[in-house]
């Protein structure tokens, strides 16, 4: 996947979903009514597992799936940034911050 459509992805999905992903912990990758987080919503169904929840989208148990979805090291460090954004801020503070982060890494921001 290009940053672009990691970018594309995770924005659209985020602001359709419009709401965290959390679990009786907090956040989640797949949290509760189905929902999933910035990092989560990259990950196929057939390469998520429970041990995943509580990792950070640069921990080691993720390294093979993004090497498996061919997310280079660089690109994991922009979906972390990604992952900071859903956990730390407020939903209705979400488009701001992706658009913010769009003009920062030359994106296009997807028409949500």
């Amino acid at each position: 996947m290009t940053r672009q459509e990691i970018f594309t992805k995770v924005a659209t999905h985020l602001l359709t979903q419009n709401a965290q992903s959390r679990d009786g912990l907090g956040c989640a990758y797949r949290g509760e009514e189905g929902r999933m987080c910035a990092a989560g919503c990259l990950i196929p169904d057939e390469l998520y597992t429970p041990g995943l929840e509580g990792a950070s989208a640069l921990d080691a148990k993720l390294v093979d799936v993004w090497k498996q979805l061919g997310i280079s090291k660089l690109d994991q460090c922009f979906i972390k940034v990604l992952q900071v954004l859903h956990d730390a801020k407020p939903v209705e503070e979400w488009r701001d911050g992706l658009k913010k982060l769009a003009k920062a890494h030359k994106l296009k921001f997807p028409r949500v």
